[in-house]
C-alpha cells in the first residue's frame, strides 16, 4: 500500500528533501512496476501454454490452451517472491534507520517538544508565566 511507503521515506529522509524523495520514489515505482512486470508475466503465460496456434505462414501465433494448474502455481510463486522482497526491504529500512536516528533539523524540534512536555507535566498541565511564578513565591 501507499501508507507504508510514505512512512518509510518520511522517516529516513530529511524534511527539506521529502518532496524530492516522494517524486523519486514515484518515478522508480512506475519504472520498476511497468517495465519488468509485463516481461515476467508474459514469460509465465508463454511457458504455460500447451497448444499454440500456427499461422498460415508457419509462424507461432497466440496460445489456445494453457496449463491452468501450472500457471496458477507460477503466478502465486512470483507474487509471494515480490511480497517477501518488499518485507525484506522494509525490515532493512527499519533496521538501518532506527527510530532514535533523527535527521539533524528535527533534533532541535524534538528537544523543544521534550522541554515543553516536561514543563507541562511539572505544572500539572498548566504553563505559568514567570511573573505569576515570582508573585506566588513572594506570597
Amino acid at each position: 500500500g501507499f501508507a507504508p511507503h510514505s512512512v518509510v521515506y518520511q522517516r529516513i529522509v530529511s524534511e527539506t528533501d521529502r518532496t524530492t524523495a516522494q517524486g523519486l520514489r514515484q518515478c522508480l515505482t512506475r519504472i520498476l512496476g511497468t517495465l519488468p512486470s509485463p516481461i515476467i508475466f508474459g514469460y509465465i503465460f508463454d511457458s504455460n501454454c500447451i497448444v499454440w496456434r500456427t499461422n498460415k505462414n508457419g509462424d507461432q501465433g497466440n496460445c489456445w490452451i494453457y496449463d491452468v494448474d501450472k500457471f496458477m502455481t507460477w503466478f502465486m510463486v512470483v507474487q509471494i517472491i515480490m511480497r517477501v522482497m518488499t518485507v525484506v526491504f522494509y525490515f532493512l529500512c527499519w533496521w538501518l534507520f532506527p527510530e532514535n536516528c533523527v535527521v539533524p533539523e528535527e533534533k532541535n524540534q524534538m528537544k523543544l517538544s521534550k522541554f515543553v512536555n516536561e514543563n507541562d507535566s511539572r505544572n500539572g498541565g498548566e504553563l505559568e508565566d514567570s511573573d505569576s511564578a515570582k508573585n506566588s513565591a513572594i506570597l
